[in-house]
């Protein structure tokens, strides 16, 4: 999403990477590498308890956090358990302008198919439901010189 390679994102991230991030972390390392971030209203792109709305408008460069369903979202469950049932997806520019998205487990995919195979993903997770949801979505910017040098 941001052109780099994996030892330049850690350097953003910090020597005190547990192994996931939650969206405090997150927002942390994407304005530690500079970007410029427009974090969207959630119900822009999705409508709980009614249909997605992907597309309206998508987000060509970016990274969403997705929340899996399951008991950890019952009443009285800790919401740090719940943090532990999250996946962030990156999202870029295909040469038509349209996303394509990183999955880390599943690599790059059209925007399109990786959300269709999103249910399955969230499968993968013990006492998953399959539904998911997105929970932060951060648009992302470029400085002027890494667009003018990418």
């Amino acid at each position: 999403m941001l052109d780099l390679t994996l030892d330049q994102v850690r350097a953003y991230v910090g020597p005190g990477y547990r192994g996931l991030m939650n969206p405090t972390e997150m927002r942390a390392a994407l304005d530690q590498a500079g970007v410029v971030v427009n974090e969207l209203d959630r119900d822009t792109l999705y409508r709980p308890m009614g249909p997605r709305k992907f597309g309206s408008p998508v987000i060509a460069r970016g990274i969403t956090r997705l929340q899996w369903d399951g008991p950890w979202l019952r009443p009285g469950v800790p919401p740090s358990v719940a943090y532990r049932h999250t996946h962030w997806v990156a999202s870029v520019p295909d040469r038509h302008g349209f996303p394509d998205a990183f999955d880390c487990n599943w690599g790059w995919q059209g925007f399109g198919e990786l959300f269709g195979n999103m249910r399955s993903l969230a499968l993968e997770t013990p006492g998953a439901t399959g539904a998911w949801w997105p929970t932060h979505i951060y648009e992302i910017a470029l400085p002027a010189a890494a667009v003018q040098t990418g």
